[in-house]
């Protein structure tokens, strides 16, 4: 019983994680910087300094995290992640499709948006 236990209290600090940490990098940010892939480092070289760290990928790969995590329990986009792709692509009903097919293709681009569009979030 004290495994499901400290399981719930691992799921509530890192929810609680993710909000603190969506309050500083928002969707918006990670849209539009994503990186590049990241070429493994040999065991020998490891990132001594914060400078050689790249928290914005850290924090961006976890809001993915979260998102996935919320798409598998409402089967739609979070309001929120919507906002944020209809800002980034100023409104561009093709380019958000094309966007959110692409990065969501396992998923149905109608079901994803349940019947919102950027509209409701001009």
């Amino acid at each position: 019983m004290a495994s499901a236990s400290s399981n719930m209290l691992a799921l509530i600090l890192l929810t609680w994680m993710l909000g603190c940490c969506h309050a500083l990098i928002s969707y918006e940010q990670c849209i539009k910087n994503i990186p590049a892939p990241v070429t493994a480092r040999p065991p020998s070289e490891k990132a001594e300094t914060a400078e050689e760290i790249n928290w914005l990928s850290i924090i961006c790969r976890d809001l993915g995290r979260s998102l996935y995590f919320y798409i598998r329990m409402n089967n739609k986009l979070p309001d929120e992640y919507v906002k944020a792709v209809c800002h980034v692509f100023k409104n561009e009903e093709a380019e958000i499709k094309t966007y959110i097919t692409q990065v969501f293709k396992f998923y149905d681009y109608k079901q994803l948006m349940a019947g919102r569009s950027c509209a409701l979030y001009s």
